[in-house]
């Protein structure tokens, strides 16, 4: 006999940060709220969309983004996200 198995509908929290060193255009499937700009290496004042995120708030190393390139927005991303799902893309390499 077999049993069902009932699969859990939750709703998994997910987001991929696409991340680039200046405002960068989206290409048009990542217009959905799943897609997130990250804008890296902000410790200095840029003006930016509203809608993006910079690793220059919150606890955060964007001041050693010379030194470190993509890894201050995944300590960004650690230290002021609570996701149950994180994926990180680059600007030029975009899944």
């Amino acid at each position: 006999m077999e049993e069902s198995v009932r699969m859990d509908t939750k709703k998994i929290r997910s987001k991929i940060f696409v991340v680039g060193f200046d405002k960068f255009p989206l290409i048009e499937f990542s217009k959905d709220k799943f897609y997130r700009r990250l804008i890296v290496g902000n410790h200095i004042d840029r003006v930016i969309g509203t809608n993006d995120y910079r690793d220059d708030i919150g606890d955060n190393i964007s001041a050693k983004n010379k030194y470190y390139s993509e890894l201050t927005a995944t300590y960004w991303i650690w230290k002021n996200k609570d996701l149950e799902i994180y994926g990180l893309c680059h600007y030029r390499r975009f899944f």
